[in-house]
């Protein structure tokens, strides 16, 4: 019987830029507690005491027969997490000049963006607890449920 998530695993081209995209932007902090492994990579936790490591990102271990990493999200549409500062996510958004989308509802509001590996990510935050008035989302950033609008390019910042 499923009892929850245990993580989502996440194959990195480049497994610096994944870094500093989920610790600097997401604010995600590298878990110590990942086994020695053969396998390059890292797992991520969120910066709270005794959060576990929920993203276990993998380089060229994990890659296809042919050797090539996939881009994007494949099967899974998307990956949710629960976020604080929605402001603040903004303004990290603009400063880094991704590519969002967004939606408001009467008790959640999402940004969506991706990783650098294509991975879209729902960010999402309780309404009740932001302390600021719904914001706006332009018509041109509203989500519609595509990914066309994912950019490779807008992650060299994280190097």
């Amino acid at each position: 019987m499923m009892c929850g998530l245990f993580h989502n695993a996440v194959r990195a081209t480049d497994l610096d830029v994944t870094r500093g995209f989920y610790t600097r932007f997401l604010g995600m902090q590298v878990d110590a507690r990942r086994p020695p492994m053969n396998v390059p990579g890292f797992w991520l936790r969120a910066a709270l005491p005794d959060s576990v490591a929920s993203i276990h990102v993998f380089g060229e271990h994990f890659a296809e027969v042919d050797g090539r990493i996939p881009m994007g999200s494949a099967a899974v549409h998307h990956m949710a997490l629960y976020c604080t500062g929605y402001r603040e996510t903004r303004e990290m958004i603009d400063r880094y000049g991704l590519n969002w989308r967004g939606l408001i509802g009467p008790t959640q509001w999402q940004l969506f963006v991706h990783d650098p590996n294509g991975v879209m990510l729902e960010l999402t935050f309780d309404s009740a607890t932001e302390g600021i008035p719904p914001p706006e989302v332009p018509e041109s950033c509203r989500y519609a449920g595509r990914f066309d609008w994912f950019d490779a390019s807008q992650y060299d910042a994280f190097r």
